[in-house]
C-alpha cells in the first residue's frame, strides 16, 4: 500500500489488482531469480508458461526466438543452480519475457554476458520497444542505456535531477566535440583559430586537437575551415560518451546535483 501518491501500470493500480498487474509485466532481477533451484531450465519455463496460459504454438515459438537471440536452447537441460550467473541472466531474460508482457522492468540484464550476446541481448530489446513494450532499465552498465533507452532518469541521493532524452542530455550538458586532425604538412595555429573563432586549438606543426561547441560549429564548418588551412591526411571526431556526462553530473560539474528541472 503506498503512503502518498498514485501510480498506475498499464492502466492497472497494483497494489488493489495483483493478478492483472503481474500478468502484464516482466521482471528481472540481476542478483535474484525466478527460475526454479532445482530443476531444469525447460522445467522452469514450462511452469511458466502454464502460469501464464501461454499457448502451446506460441510458447514453442517464443523459445525459438530466445535461442536465437541468447542460445537458450543449451541450457534447457541444465539445472538452475549449475547456471553460471550468464547463463542464469539469458535463462532469467527468457522467463521474464516469455508471456508477452506489456511493461518489463529490467535490473542489470547484461551482467555477465559477452560481449557477443550482450550485442544481441540490446538488439532484442531494441525490438520489444520497437513493438510497443514498455521497458524500465536499471544498469550501471550506460552502454545498455545509451544502446537500448530513449529516455534516461538520473537520480541523486533519491532525488530526480534529470529527466529527458539521451540527445537532450548530451546536447545540454555535453556540448563540446573534439575534432583531431593530422595535416600532410605543417600549419600554423594561429591560421586556425583565424579560421575558427571561439574554438580551442591544442598541438602543432601537423597535428592539432580542435575543441568546439557543436552549435557555435558544426562538424561540417569545422572541417571546411581545416580543408581552407591545408591538405587533411587524416581526422577522427570524438563524440561524448553517455558515461561521461553521467560522471560529471555526478561530480557536481554540471551543476545538477541536488536540483530538479
Amino acid at each position: 500500500m503506498p503512503s502518498a501518491g498514485d501510480v498506475r501500470v498499464a492502466g492497472v493500480v497494483p497494489h488493489r489488482d495483483r493478478t492483472a498487474n503481474a500478468r502484464n509485466i516482466g521482471v528481472l532481477f540481476g542478483q535474484r531469480t525466478q527460475l526454479w533451484w532445482d530443476l531444469p531450465v525447460r522445467e522452469s519455463l514450462a511452469l511458466l508458461r502454464d502460469l501464464y496460459d501461454v499457448g502451446e504454438a506460441d510458447y514453442r515459438q517464443r523459445l525459438e526466438q530466445f535461442d536465437d537471440v541468447l542460445g537458450i536452447g543449451e541450457l534447457l537441460p541444465l539445472v538452475a543452480r549449475k547456471l553460471s550467473l550468464g547463463q542464469r541472466m539469458r535463462a532469467d531474460l527468457a522467463a521474464a519475457l516469455l508471456h508477452r508482457p506489456r511493461v518489463v522492468y529490467l535490473d542489470e540484464p547484461t551482467i555477465g554476458l559477452d560481449i557477443a550476446v550482450k550485442d544481441r541481448v540490446r538488439a532484442f530489446l531494441r525490438g520489444l520497444c520497437a513493438d510497443g513494450t514498455t521497458l524500465m532499465l536499471t544498469t550501471h552498465d550506460l552502454g545498455d542505456i545509451e544502446d537500448v533507452c530513449q529516455r534516461i532518469v538520473i537520480i541523486d541521493e533519491g532525488r530526480i535531477i534529470f529527466d529527458g532524452s539521451i540527445a537532450h542530455v548530451k546536447d545540454s550538458f555535453a556540448r563540446e566535440r573534439r575534432l583531431h586532425v593530422d595535416f600532410t604538412a605543417p600549419v600554423a595555429p594561429e591560421r586556425l583559430a583565424e579560421l575558427l573563432p571561439g574554438a580551442e586549438i591544442e598541438g602543432g606543426q601537423q597535428s592539432f586537437t580542435i575543441r568546439f561547441d557543436r552549435f557555435t560549429h558544426t562538424a561540417a564548418q569545422v572541417m571546411s575551415a581545416l580543408l581552407a588551412a591545408g591538405e587533411v591526411a587524416d581526422f577522427r571526431l570524438d563524440e561524448p560518451a553517455i558515461e561521461d556526462v553521467i560522471r560529471r553530473v555526478y561530480a557536481g560539474d554540471l551543476g545538477l546535483a541536488g536540483e530538479r528541472p
